[in-house]
């Protein structure tokens, strides 16, 4: 009534119940404001209740590729408070998250809740999941932390520097 239209452009489909559903959850993924964790648990209903734990059929049926599939059914593994953490403030990134799922459920929250209080970089919960990974004790997670902080540093430093050099070298060349 407001846009005083008489007729609306429309499509009709008639589809059964189960086609109704996978449809909604394909245009629900398709969405550009959807979470990593909608996304990932509209794979997994699909992959378990529409497309009969067939990879490829789920593949096909949404029309992207295994590797993002595989990646999203693997995140499943990961509680729901973890997986909140790829979203909003983004304290994790996907391939964080890819990480914590090969840590132990018994150590992963304390493990998360460490990184997140100490508001760490990409590379930085990278590098210290991948240290607890190999010493699983909590107590050592603050001492990965500072390990990981300083691996950053002294890596930024060594970026800045060698752009000074090439940056020198460009001037030197420019005298000659």
């Amino acid at each position: 009534k407001y846009l005083k239209w008489e007729t609306i452009p429309c499509l009709v489909s008639n589809i059964n119940d189960r086609d109704a559903k996978v449809r909604s959850l394909i245009e629900n993924y398709q969405r550009r404001d959807n979470t990593y964790e909608e996304k990932i648990r509209t794979f997994d209903d699909l992959y378990r209740n529409e497309c009969n734990r067939d990879l490829k059929l789920l593949c096909q049926t949404v029309g992207t590729k295994p590797v993002t599939v595989r990646r999203y059914l693997h995140l499943c593994q990961l509680p729901m408070a973890i997986l909140g953490l790829l979203d909003g403030d983004r304290k994790l990134t996907l391939k964080n998250a890819e990480l914590l799922v090969n840590i132990g459920e018994t150590y992963r929250q304390g493990l998360v809740d460490k990184i997140v209080k100490a508001d760490l970089s990409s590379v930085e919960t990278e590098s210290v999941i991948k240290m607890f990974q190999k010493n699983q004790d909590l107590d050592r997670v603050p001492e990965f932390i500072n390990m990981a902080i300083e691996e950053s540093a002294k890596r930024r430093t060594q970026k800045k520097e060698a752009k000074a050099q090439k940056q020198e070298k460009k001037v030197a060349h420019e005298v000659e």
